[in-house]
């Protein structure tokens, strides 16, 4: 593969982070009791309960567990509790290292917390902006309007899944509210106020932050929930685009879609999760009674219509089906401008598909390659403003899949990004910030993020 600057090392370094990074994601990890120093503190952190994070039930629920792993040459995984695992993370002469089954493989670090934006008081002088939204990797704002998805409600939850598994809300609520009351222990974002979202915004622009916004609240027809949210954050911080998506269900009404994008949202995100027709009834039994596979395609297809190539995304769980079912969907989503991308499965406690087991890593990296040369001939995946403005997995955000690795991969690892989310490239001097200038005003005359309203 060609590189810019040097680039063979590069290169080969790369795909060894992204063969681990497949490793952590399918056999998920075991950590050392000595190796979770500061996380919550300095590392961004949440209660053990919280779902998507273990495969067994946590053997304590208020454990502070480490979101994300960042290894040397800037790859981030998402950080999955395996008690099983080969994998195990220890630390060693403070420094925290990757071993497989008694050997070294890699140094890692813990993903720090934005803590000059989290800790920063509102107007209100008494709630920090990190109790209002949830902020990863500088980039990832996610301002969650629910905790409640109503197929769990009815008994219809997908089945690999634990996102608002009721046990593991209620026990992270109990969690949560004592470390609300008590100001000296750490606290986890469960939401706000459209004011209180708005006002956060503003700090993490003033603080140099170039974020996505992601507005996820479970599985639900209403999109009406999030128009005071956008509203309140226009109003606020001036902006007339705001650079994100919602991520919800497909909705039956196409016209709503039309209203996310007449507000200004530069992309949606509806995960279809599976491709076979049989096993979308069966695996996403929700989905089906309430929408329909159809009507998620016709939802696809008409978000595809509305706003550029790649910025209508949905993502398919790795591992439940054959290869041949994602490269058809990536056939049909590429072909109507939809980004698709694959995430390993996960067998969490709890679900219907509980100690089910994981594909290969092996195997998932070989589906996300070939997903990635199909994308690659639909949408405009070599241009810088296709990286920056991934609409839910960018680069400095993409924990859970792949396929802005092999982007990144494919460009020789000259693109990537920095801890406040700015697009940085290697140049002759080494890693330097990308000069953006007024970014919303460079991407829409390209032609990436959308059409001007």
């Amino acid at each position: 593969m060609e590189s810019v600057v040097k680039g063979d090392s590069l290169v080969r370094g790369l795909e060894k982070e992204i063969e681990i990074k497949a490793q952590l994601l399918t056999e998920g990890v075991r950590i050392d009791d000595g190796a979770f120093e500061g996380v919550g503190d300095i590392y961004y952190g949440y209660p053990a309960i919280m779902p998507m994070s273990h495969w067994q039930r946590p053997k304590k629920a208020d454990t502070w567990w480490p979101d994300n792993i960042i290894l040397p040459l800037g790859t981030k995984a998402k950080c999955y509790s395996n008690y099983e695992s080969p994998i195990t993370i220890r630390m060693e002469n403070d420094t925290l290292i990757i071993e497989r089954n008694g050997t070294f493989i890699s140094t890692c670090e813990w993903g720090k917390r934005a803590k000059d934006f989290e800790d920063t008081l509102l107007s209100d002088g008494k709630t920090r902006a990190g109790e209002v939204v949830t902020f990863l990797c500088g980039c990832h704002f996610i301002i969650q309007q629910t905790m409640i998805c109503e197929n769990w409600l009815n008994n219809e939850s997908c089945r690999y899944c634990d996102v608002y598994h009721p046990e593991k809300i209620d026990k992270l609520l109990e969690i949560v509210a004592v470390t609300r009351d008590d100001p000296t222990k750490r606290t986890f974002s469960m939401g706000g106020t459209p004011e209180q979202v708005a006002e956060a915004a503003e700090i993490a622009h003033n603080l140099d932050y170039h974020f996505h916004y992601i507005m996820v609240g479970g599985f639900s027809p209403d999109y009406n929930f999030f128009l005071p949210y956008m509203e309140a954050v226009k109003q606020r911080t001036g902006e007339k685009y705001l650079r994100g998506v919602i991520a919800i269900g497909a909705p039956v009404n196409l016209s709503e879609l039309d209203l996310v994008y007449e507000y200004g949202l530069t992309g949606i995100q509806m995960d279809m999760e599976v491709w076979h027709p049989g096993m979308f009834d069966y695996i996403c039994p929700g989905k089906s009674r309430r929408v329909g596979r159809d009507g998620w395609l016709k939802a696809l297809e008409h978000a595809g219509k509305l706003f550029r190539p790649g910025n209508t995304a949905s993502s398919f769980v790795t591992g439940l089906e054959s290869k041949k079912e994602y490269l058809e969907a990536a056939e049909w989503c590429g072909d109507k401008g939809v980004l698709l991308y694959t995430c390993s499965y996960q067998p969490f406690w709890g679900t219907l598909l509980d100690g089910h087991r994981p594909p290969t890593w092996q195997w998932l990296l070989d589906v996300n390659y070939e997903v990635h040369e199909i994308m690659t001939r639909y949408l405009p995946t070599k241009s810088d403003e296709f990286f920056d403005a991934g609409v839910i997995t960018c680069y400095n955000c993409s924990l859970f899949s792949l396929f802005y690795d092999i982007v990144r991969l494919s460009r020789g690892g000259t693109i990537s990004m920095d801890q406040k989310g700015h697009l940085i490239r290697l140049g002759e001097q080494g890693w330097e910030r990308y000069d953006e200038g007024a970014w919303d005003k460079r991407a829409w005359s390209s032609g990436i993020l959308g059409k001007p309203r």
